[in-house]
Order: C-alpha cells, then sequence, then structure tokens
C-alpha cells in the first residue's frame, strides 16, 4: 500500500469515527430530555394527586355515567384526603372520557355498517301450478322473486316433477341473500293431460255498463289502447261515454326498443274526437343510462304535442325479474331516473302497477304516493308520484293512494277487441 493510500485509509476511519461520536452525542442529549419532560409530567400529575385509568374502547354509555360520578372501578382517585381533590379528580376523568368517547365516535362513524336482516320478496307465487304432461317443468314461469339489496338471491329447489306421469308434486324451495336472510316456500305442482282453459276472472260488461256500475261526483271514464286494439273508431268511442284513452307510445323488450304501430294514428284520431289523451310506455328496463336514453326517444316522437295526462310507467315483467338481476332499490331507482327525465321535458310523470307490486315492490322512501291518507283516493297533483292503479276485480281494497284505477275490461263502441276500462277520480290538472 502506498503512503498516499493509507492517508486516505486513515482520514476515512477519523471521519467516521467523528460521525460515529456525533450521532451518540445527539441521540444521548434526546434521551435525556426525554427523561426530563416524562419526570416533569409524573411531577406534574403527583402534585395535583390523580392518576388516569385508561378506558376500554368499547365501554358502555353505563360505564361512562358510574365514571362521572367517580365510581371507584373506574377511576382512582390517590389523593382523598380533602372532598374538593375528590371532586377535582372526577371532573378531569370525566372531561378526559368525554374527548375519547368523542374520538371513538367519530372513528365508529366511519366504519358504520348497516346489517340487512329483511328477507327476499316473493313477488309471485303459484302455490298449484299446472303444466300438461311431457312439457318441461320450469319454476321460474311460476316464481317471480326478488330482494331490496341483493341482486342475485340464491333460488334452491328440494324435490322433482316427473312430466311424464300424470299426478301432484310436492316441491319446496327457499331464496337466499347475500346476508344470510331467507325465504322458504312450496308449490304443488300438478301434471294433466291437458291445460284447462282460462275463462277470466270477471263478465265482459259494455262501457255504459260499466260507467253505471261506478257512479259519483267528479269521476271520469276512459280506456287504454295498443295496437292489440286493432283499428279503432275513436268518434264513437267519445260517443259511448269514454272521456280519456291513454295509449302505449312504445315498448321496449327482448333487446328491442318499438314504436307501437298504431300510436301516430290513435294519437291523431283521439285528439281530433276530443278525447284527454296520456301515453304510457311498456318496458323491461335494468339500467337507469339506457333507460334515459329511451325516454328521450319516445318523448322526441310527440314533437310539440301537449298531453292532457302524465307519460305512465308500466314495468311488470316480475315473472321474470330475477333474471334481471335487480333488487328493488334498482327498480325504484329506474322509476325515479323515468319520472326525472320526463320532467326535463316538462312532462309528469305516473307509476302504472297492480296492487300487488304497490305494495311489495315500489318502496315509496321518499313518502311520494301513500303518506298516511289511506282509503283517500287521490286527485291528480303533479308535485306527488301519481298512481295508476291496475286492480281487475269488483271493488278494489288496495288502500294506498292512487288517481286512477284501471277496473277491469270489456266492449266499447269503435273497437272490435276487449279493452281495459278505467275510472278517473278528479279533474284533470
Amino acid at each position: 500500500m502506498t503512503k498516499r493510500n493509507r492517508n486516505i485509509l486513515i482520514a476515512a476511519i477519523i471521519a467516521i469515527i467523528l460521525l460515529t461520536a456525533t450521532v451518540l452525542i445527539v441521540w444521548n442529549s434526546y434521551l435525556a430530555k426525554a427523561e426530563k419532560s416524562r419526570q416533569k409530567a409524573a411531577e406534574e400529575n403527583e402534585s395535583k394527586g390523580i392518576t388516569s385509568t385508561l378506558m376500554d374502547a368499547t365501554e358502555t354509555d353505563a360505564d361512562k355515567d358510574l365514571a362521572s360520578q367517580g365510581d371507584a372501578s373506574e377511576a382512582t382517585i390517590l389523593d382523598a384526603s380533602t372532598e374538593n381533590m375528590a371532586s377535582l379528580g372526577d371532573a378531569s376523568k370525566a372531561d378526559q372520557d368525554s374527548e375519547n368517547a368523542g374520538q371513538q365516535a367519530f372513528v365508529n362513524k366511519e366504519d358504520i355498517q348497516v346489517k340487512d336482516t329483511v328477507a327476499p320478496q316473493l313477488l309471485i307465487c303459484n302455490a298449484e301450478p299446472k303444466v300438461k304432461q311431457w312439457s318441461e317443468f320450469d319454476i321460474h314461469k311460476f316464481l317471480g322473486y326478488a330482494d331490496n339489496q341483493d341482486e342475485r338471491p340464491v333460488l334452491e329447489v328440494t324435490g322433482q316433477v316427473d312430466t311424464s306421469t300424470l299426478g301432484t308434486y310436492p316441491i319446496t324451495f327457499t331464496v337466499t341473500d347475500a346476508s344470510g336472510n331467507v325465504t322458504e316456500g312450496k308449490m304443488n305442482v300438478q301434471v294433466l293431460s291437458n291445460l284447462p282453459k282460462d275463462e277470466g276472472v270477471l263478465p265482459d260488461p259494455t262501457f255504459q255498463e260499466f260507467i253505471a256500475k261506478y257512479p259519483g261526483e267528479n269521476l271520469h271514464y276512459g280506456i287504454d289502447v295498443s295496437v292489440w286494439q286493432g283499428d279503432i273508431n275513436f268518434e264513437k268511442v267519445k260517443a259511448a261515454g269514454c272521456e280519456f284513452v291513454i295509449m302505449r307510445i312504445a315498448h321496449y323488450e327482448g333487446g328491442i326498443l318499438e314504436l307501437d304501430k298504431c300510436f301516430k294514428q290513435n294519437l291523431q284520431r283521439a285528439t281530433a274526437a276530443g278525447l284527454k289523451v296520456g301515453i304510457y310506455f311498456y318496458t323491461t328496463d335494468y339500467d337507469e343510462d339506457m333507460l334515459r336514453q329511451h325516454i328521450s326517444w319516445l318523448l322526441d316522437q310527440l314533437g310539440d304535442y301537449k298531453l292532457d295526462l302524465p307519460v305512465a310507467y308500466d314495468w311488470e315483467n316480475f315473472s321474470a325479474i330475477e333474471d334481471y338481476h335487480m333488487s328493488l332499490q334498482d327498480m325504484n331507482d329506474l322509476y325515479a331516473a323515468f319520472a326525472d327525465e320526463c320532467a326535463k321535458r316538462g312532462y309528469d310523470a305516473m307509476l302504472y302497477s297492480s296492487k300487488n307490486f304497490l305494495t311489495n315492490v315500489w318502496m315509496n322512501d321518499d313518502n311520494h304516493w301513500r303518506d298516511g291518507a289511506l282509503n283517500e283516493l287521490a286527485p291528480y297533483n303533479s308535485k306527488d308520484t301519481t298512481v295508476w292503479l291496475a286492480h281487475y276485480t269488483e271493488q278494489t281494497d288496495y288502500t294506498g293512494r292512487y288517481w286512477i284505477w284501471q277496473q277491469g275490461y270489456g266492449h266499447i263502441d269503435g273497437i272490435s277487441e276487449l279493452t281495459d276500462f278505467n275510472v278517473m277520480y278528479g279533474d284533470y290538472k
């Protein structure tokens, strides 16, 4: 090793020694200051005669009350020679507890989780379904279910149905949501050689008989129509006593959005006949953005036409609701989006639904249509959600509020096919 290299090495060693000595000096100084601060704090606490005890983060309100009262199990008073010093100890402890509790409450607020305890809803359940011999039994044709939050509740079926052999087959099923809430049900499936003919639940009256059956002051009578009613003579319809018509403007199903083939001529003819006009949209939309696009499109079809009645939302494929992977909250959010999109364009919205689904699907979180005025038939009010109730019965027992009741169907002059009959309670807007 050369002399020059030895000098460099010696200088490096000296530098390392000096650096190490400096670090040790700083560290010892820090420790000395820390010890001095600790001793000072201990002396201050001792002079006050108080020592604080740590409280568990899960302390109950009852424990805090005891601590604030000076409970000996929660706070230790070192110097109890005078009543004043004990009181001082209690007050100091209570202040610290209050501060800790506030900090703990703040932390817990960030971690709050609400446990779902609501079981899935059976929206449609045929307890005694009938299937034809040799056909395939699909329980989803007879059962519709959804959960308030879970978009994919799980269905489990116990039992077998042998459609090759006539007879009755009992099966049971459960629907379970992600939180473990369970709804149970059962069916007795009947395998028949021939299915009975559906004879309907009501007779088919004329429109005049319908009006006579439901008399009253400030009532209006109308119909709803679509392409299924065929070519309509609205002059004869009005002469039969009809005052308003709600017509289908479009439908969305199977991924296809289509204008009702008779909408334009129905709109023109009904207006010319002097009838009040409203429209409805039959849809199976399950995505909010897609629904908004559809509403914008169908309202474009109206042009400058001014409706007399609201735009009705008609979602009724509840027998297959589980296929759309929507929760009940999702369903309500869709209607809210529908109403919002209509409002943006200057139109009022109306919800069309049956008694069953008004009760079990539409949550009414905002207190829009079942606001405590039970059994009160609500006149139209554009500030509230307007309900068009579908309940095919002689007298509805639905206790919520509604403006229009679709009571049944029958025959009216000017239309060759059966047509839905409606009663409106209260004046037009």
